[in-house]
């Protein structure tokens, strides 16, 4: 549980993955309810809690503690203009997740959780203990956030991945088990193939997007996760590069509800005195401020899009 809260305030829905668990599987072999909430349960909080301050450390921990408090806020119906494939929503989507996970999952990993579902749907025999203790937090994560109104991106799905992991590697033991001279081949290749997805996007392996969305350059027209973080060292050094004069960076004004813009000589922006100079203007903008998904309205920046951008930094 604290490692789920250390990469994202949304693994707390690991609590409520726990109690369906033990209304499906019951107590652990030898112990009993009484047992487990005595002992059991008060070492695992213990644990939770020196998870957060080794990750977040003492003085870091005022940071978690505001993060929770965004997270419950953005929780609220309306507070979030959600974006997926051109189409903007406060409510969201009920598809939303499984239509992230289908496009930002490497396809080997697609295909061993479909042989996983496949393999629990045709063999009831083969379900065990270790089933329900595997699917069941997975699915409470998906059903959940699919029902919530905060849609931006597959992060907030992360802490069931280790579940998901854990699946697939289920369906490939038993894949192997068949003995199929197919099986090893076709494991192996499928490894091969998720070391070259990975290996094309770093370190941005948040916006990868799998060939179903188009690739990763084409990501950002698909959902809104691709700028966790933004990479201004690269950007720096394609402006040094780039021989501009200007560097001019577009926002959002809030407290005047505008398009905001700042202005900056290209040598200063690029914080090095070898920048190669020229006569151009730059204009920098993120993919979020240019879907409007940031912005009040959605028309400011519409005008930029009929223009192709000279460059994509960190898929942005």
């Amino acid at each position: 549980l604290g490692l789920c809260l250390l990469m994202k305030q949304s693994g707390i829905l690991l609590l409520g993955a726990y109690g369906v668990c033990g209304l499906l599987a019951g107590p652990p072999r030898g112990a009993t309810w009484g047992a487990v909430f005595r002992r059991d349960m008060p070492a695992g909080l213990a644990a939770c809690a020196a998870a957060i301050v080794v990750g977040y450390g003492v003085t870091g921990l005022p940071w978690f503690v505001e993060g929770w408090a965004v997270f419950q806020r953005l929780g609220g119906k309306g507070s979030v203009l959600n974006y997926l494939n051109g189409e903007f929503s406060l409510n969201g989507w009920w598809h939303y997740y499984a239509y992230a996970l289908l496009v930002k999952t490497p396809p080997p990993m697609l295909a061993l959780l479909a042989g996983y579902g496949w393999l629990f749907i045709r063999r009831p025999f083969d379900r065990g203990r270790s089933d329900i203790l595997l699917l069941a937090p997975a699915l409470v994560f998906f059903l959940t956030l699919s029902l919530g109104k905060v849609q931006v991106g597959l992060r907030y799905l992360m802490p069931a991945w280790p579940f998901l992991c854990v699946l697939a590697g289920t369906a490939a033991v038993r894949f192997l088990a068949w003995r199929s001279s197919f099986a090893k081949p076709a494991l192996a290749a499928g490894l091969l193939w998720c070391g070259v997805e990975l290996a094309r996007v770093f370190p941005y392996y948040s916006a990868y997007f799998n060939d179903i969305a188009g690739g990763s350059e084409h990501g950002w027209q698909v959902m809104h996760e691709i700028e966790w973080p933004l990479d201004m060292g690269a950007l720096r050094r394609y402006v040094a590069s780039a021989g501009a004069r200007e560097v001019v960076v577009a926002g959002y004004d809030m407290a005047y509800n505008r398009p905001r813009f700042d202005r900056y000589a290209a040598a200063d922006f690029a914080g090095s005195t070898a920048a190669v100079p020229g006569e151009k203007v730059l204009l920098v903008i993120t993919s979020s401020h240019l879907k409007s998904i940031t912005v009040a309205r959605k028309d400011w920046y519409a005008w930029l899009w009929k223009y192709p951008p000279a460059a994509r930094i960190a898929y942005s």
